[in-house]
């Protein structure tokens, strides 16, 4: 049995396409939903049953629903749901954050039970579809075609949040060769940004983040800034894999990334990042509050929950609230428009310095860390050679470890450059990436036991 990590997801998501080509049509769903629970029972034991729960709230609810005709009992329950699939997710967060916060439990089998793998995700694909069908937009839906939805192995970790018309068994298309290939582009990207970008940059990350105090501050933004780029290509190497595997199951799922890197403003950067995330919140939350519709009060006021809507359902640590509080301000703040082309760039620039600063409230366990952190950026500047080296390479703190520094560098460089003609809307040409990609994954990968950071939410 595999327990997941990159290497079971592509593994069980080759094999599940397989088998579901050759299954007719009308049992798709069924195929589709024992086998996600099957690979989800592999990977969570006995924490599965958190996602059978929530299937079952769902159920419970649509059925409720769909005999009652009453339009006030309808959105009763819709609410009641609705309540109950957040009520759950808050518990867990809750004694995930007292627990594991604590170390009261360092046992790995408790972690997964208190904060079962994808519980967010799936807890926000119920939910949406709850609603899409309390206004009509799903009619048709049969329970297997639900549980396939919601159940989806090659999204439960860290999404995307598809919509249930991205991924219903209906709509998916026979795979042709195009297709095929479309996949092995995404997953050897995916593969890419995760192994030889993310996974490299962690070592560098995790020992001066991990002990902070004993490194200087040219240190600290280094890593700081590291952890920033780590996380994306981490999270973005994640969205591209599933994106492909789903490609293999004929499903059309849409872009979770677009560059966010690039972007000149906060609101542009809320448009290119986690896009199913801001898509779901904006739809689900924003415009149910009235969006912008009642004047600039209100809509600023109806920002800043989104984003601690937002904080909060990355975890209920005060780090998170905070940081759901700093992106929900500068979304205020930011300019509609940006005109002049030297504020463009020096919009990137600070849009990407102040995204980064944010960044630490996910990484650090506490406010006071961060601030302790922060204290450490600015006071704790050297000039020496001896700081200087052990900033750049804090691996073995001498000059062994200058090829590993320049290798990864190299990386950054070209992917950013290759990330900057997809920003211009230049044509890719995946040929060529995907004898890159391939080539460094098999010479400069990290291989082992590559987990995601962003199956922790």
């Amino acid at each position: 049995m595999l327990s997941f990590s990159i290497y079971s997801l592509i593994i069980y998501g080759i094999l599940g396409a397989i088998i579901y080509h050759y299954i007719p049509q009308k049992y798709r769903g069924i195929f589709l939903s024992v086998f996600s629970i099957l690979v989800c029972t592999v990977w969570m034991r006995g924490a599965v049953t958190c996602l059978i729960f929530a299937i079952s709230v769902g159920i419970a609810c649509l059925k409720l629903m769909d005999r009652c005709i009453n339009p006030d009992r309808r959105k009763w329950i819709l609410g009641v749901g609705i309540s109950i699939l957040i009520f759950n997710l808050l518990c867990h967060k809750l004694l995930y954050s007292y627990f594991v916060g604590n170390k009261t439990y360092e046992g790995n089998s408790f972690v997964t039970f208190v904060m079962p793998l994808g519980l967010s995700y799936y807890s926000f694909k119920i939910i949406s579809y709850l609603i899409d069908r309390y206004i009509g937009k799903i009619t048709n839906a049969t329970f297997w075609e639900f549980v396939s939805y919601v159940s989806l192995f090659t999204q439960i970790a860290s999404g995307p949040i598809s919509r249930y018309e991205e991924v219903d068994v209906n709509s998916s298309i026979d795979v042709e060769p195009k297709l095929v290939y479309e996949a092995v582009y995404r997953l050897t990207k995916g593969l890419f940004y995760k192994l030889v970008i993310a996974d490299r940059l962690s070592t560098y990350t995790i020992t001066v983040m991990n002990d902070y105090n004993s490194y200087s501050s040219m240190a600290l933004w280094m890593a700081m800034l590291l952890f920033s780029i780590e996380l994306y290509a981490d999270f973005a190497g994640y969205s591209e894999i599933a994106i492909g595997l789903c490609c293999l199951f004929g499903f059309n799922v849409k872009e979770n990334f677009r560059n966010p890197y690039f972007s000149s403003s906060f609101r542009e950067f809320w448009n290119r990042w986690h896009i199913s995330l801001s898509t779901w919140l904006r739809d689900y939350v924003y415009i149910p509050l009235g969006g912008n519709r009642r004047g600039e009060l209100r809509k600023a006021a109806n920002v800043l929950i989104v984003f601690l809507v937002s904080g909060i359902w990355h975890g209920n640590n005060l780090c998170y609230i905070l940081w759901g509080l700093w992106h929900g301000i500068l979304n205020i703040l930011s300019p509609k428009e940006i005109k002049r082309k030297c504020n463009i760039y020096l919009g990137r620039i600070f849009t990407f310095l102040l995204v980064s600063l944010g960044w630490l409230c996910f990484r650090l366990e506490s406010v006071a860390d961060i601030c302790s952190y922060l204290d450490g950026m600015i006071n704790r500047w050297s000039l020496s050679l001896g700081d200087i080296v052990s900033s750049i390479m804090p691996f073995s703190g001498d000059m062994s470890c200058v090829a590993i520094v320049l290798t990864i560098g190299l990386f950054i460089v070209l992917t950013a450059i290759l990330e900057w003609n997809e920003y211009r809307g230049h044509k890719v040409n995946k040929n060529l990436r995907v004898g890159f990609y391939t080539f460094s994954v098999i010479l400069f990968g990290a291989m082992g036991a590559n987990g995601f950071i962003y199956a922790n939410y």
